[in-house]
């Protein structure tokens, strides 16, 4: 795609979020892979890489809803280039769900990006889209825009929770409509942030006494932690240190649940790794070798 350089590129933050959602989206990537490439390539600083990876991550998370707020206010989207799409989708997320992030920001990157990638010939349009956001943005909290032309349960749940409809379909056929409502909401949930605590770090015990009985914290056994991402830094003040120090990893709270079921810390001998993923387990077997 030529790009002409005729004004400065979004903030690091935007830039890493739409390269990897591109690559994500386009080419099949895998989430976190895409994001940690992008945030080496464009995010030096932590604020940065805090902001591009929720970014991401949270417009996956509304993918669905965003998608029906473009096809409800652009009259073709699926003509325009799929990046400009995401960078539309990217706007969309950012007037939606983060408060701090004012409009004139959100409409300042989107325009340059615009206007870099594809000259002025759109800006007239990521403007009218802009200001037909913000004219909406009330509405589209609430369920009844995504009711539009009487659509069916199935059809609603599926704009409003951002979920595929055959998962709708499913749900309510296994589960009945009150529990498939229920699991219906819990997916515009950001999800928890998972840490493991390096049993074999000095000052392990140190740490796990620290952070006591705290309400805030899901725990998984002895050493497994869970909170939401935006209480990680009140929970352990020294957040950045723990993780280079091996102190504290991120590890996701489902691979740590498997592996307390399983009941490695029992485990003897020599341990075959034959998935080689992206989990953690090794390291985590690693930990608590002797």
């Amino acid at each position: 795609m030529a790009r002409r350089n005729t004004t400065s590129s979004p903030p690091p933050s935007r830039s890493a979020a739409l390269a990897a959602l591109y690559s994500i989206l386009r080419h099949g990537v895998a989430v976190q892979p895409a994001l940690d490439k992008q945030l080496g390539a464009f995010c030096p600083d932590v604020r940065d890489k805090a902001l591009a990876t929720e970014l991401t991550y949270g417009y996956l998370r509304h993918k669905g809803r965003i998608d029906f707020i473009l096809h409800s206010f652009l009259a073709k989207p699926q003509k325009l280039p799929p990046l400009l799409c995401i960078a539309f989708g990217l706007a969309s997320y950012e007037q939606l769900f983060l408060d701090r992030v004012p409009e004139f920001a959100t409409r300042s990157w989107l325009l340059h990006f615009i206007r870099k990638s594809w000259g002025s010939g759109l800006i007239r349009l990521a403007n009218a889209y802009m200001t037909t956001l913000q004219d909406h943005l009330v509405h589209l909290h609430e369920e009844d825009f995504y009711r539009q032309d009487a659509c069916s349960v199935v059809t609603f749940w599926s704009r409003f929770y951002s979920l595929p409809s055959w998962i709708v379909s499913l749900w309510i056929r296994a589960y009945g409509e009150k529990r498939a409502h229920y699991l219906a909401q819990t997916q515009l949930l950001p999800a928890f942030l998972g840490l493991r605590i390096n049993p074999m770090h000095y000052e392990a015990d140190a740490l796990l006494q620290g952070i006591g009985n705290r309400p805030e914290l899901t725990t998984i056994g002895k050493w497994g932690i869970g909170c939401e991402r935006n209480q990680a830094r009140h929970v352990f003040s020294n957040l950045d240190n723990l993780y280079s120090q091996g102190c504290l990893s991120k590890q996701s709270l489902a691979a740590q649940q498997v592996m307390h079921f399983l009941q490695v810390d029992h485990l003897r001998g020599p341990i075959w790794d034959v998935c080689a993923g992206h989990g953690g387990k090794t390291c985590f077997l690693l930990e608590r070798s002797s």
